[in-house]
């Protein structure tokens, strides 16, 4: 696949072109990610650039001037600084998800205390 990035004169809309022989399903969904605004974050892991979508991420870090991202599985570095994620709502979307799953935690957990104070009151 080849990228070609071409500046704009100040007057003209940013163009997104695709030049393919068919439209495969990578294609289409990357041609529907743009449209929705909801691209995945590029990463570095090594010397590989790596796409990975933002729901995956559970925390972010800084070290050493370096950002890196953390999944279940994986460490992937990013080139934005921290303040630059925030201001893309990146790091609250991906806080408020963390909340959501941590009050889904906290709530089956309540009511695994509810059943649990049953069951003792019977015995």
């Amino acid at each position: 696949m080849k990228i070609t990035i071409i500046d704009k004169k100040e007057d003209e809309e940013d163009e997104i072109i695709v030049k393919c022989s068919e439209l495969d399903e990578s294609l289409l969904e990357l041609i529907n990610s743009f449209k929705k605004g909801t691209a995945k974050l590029s990463f570095y892991q090594g010397s590989k650039i790596v796409f990975v979508d933002e729901t995956d991420i559970y925390y972010f870090e800084s070290v050493e001037n370096r950002v890196f991202a953390y999944t279940e599985s994986e460490v992937y570095e990013i080139k934005l600084k921290l303040y630059e994620l925030e201001e893309k709502n990146i790091l609250i979307l991906i806080i408020s998800g963390q909340i959501k799953l941590f009050l889904l935690i906290l709530i089956k957990l309540f009511l695994f205390l509810l059943l649990l104070e049953d069951v003792l009151k019977q015995l």
